[in-house]
């Protein structure tokens, strides 16, 4: 990833905030990422995926997730995900599949591709 395509934050944790584009068949949405250099998964606000008919799956058995203080993830367990999104981050293009979870402050958060 290059400087242009993320603002770090202060703080010690290795993640930046990044404008990236999900580019679906007939519309691109163009949003802001929080981008976790350690994540191992890719998240997607439920509101966002319902708002713009972003096509989930059911998984197959459901994820515990827990957030960085040990707590269980507050929307519950993970049990939809997204069809492979084509997505585009900087000078980086990707398919991704979303978890798909209720996330008020960050409407996607995902692991960096570079």
């Amino acid at each position: 990833m290059t400087k242009s395509s993320c603002k770090r934050d202060p703080t010690p944790l290795e993640t930046c905030l990044a404008p990236i584009k999900l580019i679906m068949p007939k519309k691109t949405l163009s949003l802001i990422a929080l981008v976790d250099l350690g994540e191992s998964s890719c998240f997607i606000d439920k509101g966002l995926v319902k708002k713009h008919g972003i096509l989930v799956l059911q998984k197959n058995k459901p994820i515990i997730t827990e957030v960085v203080d040990g707590r269980p993830l507050a929307s519950g367990n993970i049990t939809m995900e997204t069809t492979p999104l084509r997505v585009h981050l900087g000078d980086h293009e990707s398919y991704i599949c979303f978890n798909v979870i209720s996330s008020l402050v960050h409407l996607v958060i995902m692991e960096c591709p570079c």
